[in-house]
């Protein structure tokens, strides 16, 4: 579910944020030697609380309660030190760290996860703005499907302890100040091993969460503006070739290789 949040709406609504259209986007004019160090650098905590949900009749392991988790973010609003940087309309760019405890320890164990990601602003006002994190990395799971001894044949949602760590956010954030924010929102966070072992239903999670922003200089700094010279139409020519292993229908079942080639032409 989430690749296809990812591709078809997450992926084109960060596209149109930085093509420069959307109005959500602040900025200044400033030189290099006017920027202090570690401007637009930030850390953000936040407190998860959530529920796991079925998404799908084969997931048949009891849902908990209640699931709980912390998330931190280390965060840079980038200002135009790069020349992508302006050319991408200055993103804010991060790396997070997640701690999920699902609630029912015995079965699905805990994750640990770290995933870069990007926060695109939705909208912004003087103090107040709505923003979207979208991220995706790798994460540890703690237990998994086991015939043998620590025996686990309930959780039919996780195969392997390696998995797919991708993280949604949606925060509504106040400003206090330059180096104090405290942000409100919902999430989705989803675990999968790609089918490298089965079972592979995987675990989506729907949140909220609050949490606060710390940044040591000032969360805001002034953008560095720079003539550029429009970039040239060039054509391009890829070709890609990849392998992969994927496991059959049978839970701890043999592992078959898979090869992919691929080619494109863009202008």
């Amino acid at each position: 579910m989430s690749r296809y949040l990812l591709k078809y709406i997450l992926l084109p609504l960060a596209i149109w944020v930085s093509s420069g259209t959307c109005p959500a986007l602040f900025g200044g004019i400033a030189l290099a030697q006017d920027i202090k160090p570690w401007s637009g650098f930030g850390i953000e905590a936040n407190a998860i609380g959530g529920k796991v949900y079925k998404h799908e009749k084969k997931f048949t392991l009891p849902i908990p309660a209640l699931t709980t988790g912390l998330d931190i973010d280390l965060l840079l609003h980038t200002y135009g030190k790069k020349e992508w940087e302006q050319r991408r309309r200055y993103p804010t760019i991060g790396i997070g760290f997640a701690y999920i405890n699902y609630g029912i320890d015995s079965i699905y164990g805990r994750c640990f996860g770290i995933y870069p990601n990007i926060i695109v602003p939705l909208w912004r006002g003087k103090n107040l703005e709505w923003t979207l994190r979208m991220g995706d990395g790798i994460g540890y799971v703690t237990k998994t499907f086991r015939r043998i001894a620590p025996v686990d044949t309930i959780n039919v949602a996780i195969g392997s302890h390696i998995n797919d760590f991708a993280m949604f956010l949606t925060d509504l954030r106040y400003h206090i100040n330059q180096h104090w924010d405290m942000q409100l929102g919902a999430g989705m966070t989803h675990i999968s091993d790609g089918s490298f072992h089965k079972p592979n239903l995987g675990i989506n999670m729907m949140s909220g969460h609050i949490g606060v922003r710390y940044s040591p200089v000032t969360s805001r700094p002034v953008h560095i503006v720079r003539k550029q010279e429009p970039l040239k139409n060039r054509w391009l020519v890829q070709v890609r070739g990849s392998m992969a292993y994927v496991a059959s229908y049978t839970p701890g079942g043999p592992l078959y290789p898979v090869y992919l080639a691929s080619g494109y032409v863009s202008r």
